[in-house]
């Protein structure tokens, strides 16, 4: 039986349009990772491993299960739903990388594979954490304007007194600026995480925008329709305790 015409026909090539696209990406990559060369490597690798999904999927679960949050259940319900958020980022993000499979680029030397999805570069993992993460912290900027106004500049204060007198007071003129300072800094750190997968030679651009792009979608996804209410995640928690036989300190 001779085999049909849809059985004999090659593999569909890009359109001329991806070509040029892929092309000038890959052309851009290399400029950008020629860059990265004269910054410090382990200034970019630090930058890699503080945006590692195998350090801040641990810890989160480890500060959320810890009972010394009893008097903050809205920080407890944040840290439930950014939990969250990064198990559905890490399964969206490796199921769109098994399905398009684009090869990391050539020069990407010194990676360890943790995952074998992680062979794959598009669409870029340590971006769409990076920027979902940021993305979150601001959805909660209200949250943490008290946390910092009401909570840490009064207990911070008396330390800094102690050190250096007045700067407490100094401080404490400025708290309001602390939670903006500090969700600006954030917001710094994600882009350059997703920058310095570039840099590294890690990914291609358009991985890095594509990540950054479904990170923040994903975010603003799951705080909309997925959010976890703090009744919900302290009744979550004191039944993990529970189970795990921990005191409960609430």
């Amino acid at each position: 039986m001779e085999p049909s015409p849809s059985q004999t026909q090659s593999p569909t090539p890009k359109s001329g349009v991806l070509v040029a696209l892929d092309e000038l990406d890959k052309w851009v990559s290399v400029k950008v990772h020629e860059i990265g060369r004269r910054i410090p490597r382990s200034t970019l690798r630090a930058l890699e491993h503080s945006g590692d999904g195998r350090f801040c999927i641990p810890i989160t679960a480890a500060i959320w299960v810890t009972p010394v949050l009893f008097k903050f259940p809205e920080l407890r319900s944040f840290l439930l739903n950014l939990f969250v958020a990064f198990m559905f980022d890490l399964v969206f993000i490796g199921t769109l990388k098994s399905i398009i499979r684009r090869p990391r680029p050539v020069y990407n030397k010194g990676m360890y594979v943790f995952v074998s999805v992680d062979h794959w570069s598009f669409p870029s993992g340590h971006a769409s954490r990076a920027l979902m993460v940021a993305a979150f912290f601001w959805f909660y900027e209200p949250m943490w304007g008290v946390l910092c106004t009401e909570h840490l500049v009064p207990t911070a204060k008396p330390y800094l007194d102690q050190l250096y007198p007045g700067s407490g007071m100094v401080l404490s003129s400025l708290k309001a600026l602390v939670a903006p300072a500090a969700l600006y800094l954030l917001s710094m750190w994600a882009v350059a995480t997703a920058s310095s997968r570039v840099l590294l030679g890690r990914h291609y651009v358009m991985d890095v925008m594509a990540g950054s792009a479904i990170g923040l979608l994903e975010a603003s996804f799951l705080h909309s329709f997925l959010h976890i209410s703090p009744s919900v995640s302290q009744s979550l928690h004191s039944w993990l305790l529970a189970k795990l036989g921990i005191p409960n300190l609430q």
